[in-house]
């Protein structure tokens, strides 16, 4: 499900990285959510902003820092004997599976984001629970076995991939609605899907360390 496009490899699970182009927008939107994360139906407003309400580029931008902060809190938080015990998301996932889970869905979205450049359609962006479920299946499957090392390196190249995406955009071109969005913004898209899914999985990560 990961979209690949022509130019340079990057380090995110099974991406590459295409040029910058116009920014354009002609996919209609379905009725499906948003989003291949875990379906936990996300609703709290995260630094004061919510859902529909603008955020420019410097406070997208804060919120990813923070939410990246809270999340490598919780982290560290987790003794490094245990990232491989399941249980850090639901019954089965290892810590190791969640920063596997976190790259995979941010780098959907950094495809997404350069696709937009280019003046394409980002792909799919709007998904069934059912569609959410069986594609965090499949990304656990493919990459369960992956090193730690690798992990860490894919967890951490699609973040530095992640902004280079979001400064090359215009405060114009994040706030403008997007009908495959239905009408939201991409500085909203990238909020719901980033930041807040960091700050789902902090809030898992810690509730774990305490048991």
């Amino acid at each position: 499900m990961l979209a690949s496009s022509s130019t340079s490899k990057i380090s995110s699970p099974g991406i590459t990285e295409p040029s910058a182009a116009i920014v354009g927008d002609s996919q209609p939107a379905d009725k499906s959510r948003a989003g291949p994360r875990l379906d936990r139906g996300r609703t709290a407003p995260y630094n004061g902003l919510h859902r529909g309400q603008a955020m420019n580029k410097t406070e997208l931008l804060q919120a990813l820092a923070e939410a990246r902060a809270e999340l490598e809190a919780a982290l560290a938080g987790v003794p490094e004997a245990d990232w491989l015990t399941p249980g850090a998301a639901g019954d089965e996932w290892t810590v190791k599976d969640v920063l596997s889970h976190l790259a995979a869905c941010e780098a959907e979205v950094v495809t997404g984001l350069a696709r937009v450049r280019q003046g394409k359609p980002p792909g799919k962006v709007h998904y069934t629970p059912d569609e959410v479920q069986a594609q965090n299946a499949r990304w656990h499957a493919e990459y369960k076995d992956r090193p730690l090392d690798r992990v860490r390196a894919d967890f951490q190249g699609v973040r530095r991939q992640l902004l280079r995406q979001v400064e090359a955009f215009t405060e114009q071109d994040l706030a403008a609605p997007r009908r495959w969005l239905k009408g939201a913004a991409l500085a909203e898209w990238v909020r719901e899907e980033i930041v807040e899914h960091d700050v789902e999985h902090a809030r898992d990560l810690r509730a774990w360390s305490r048991r």
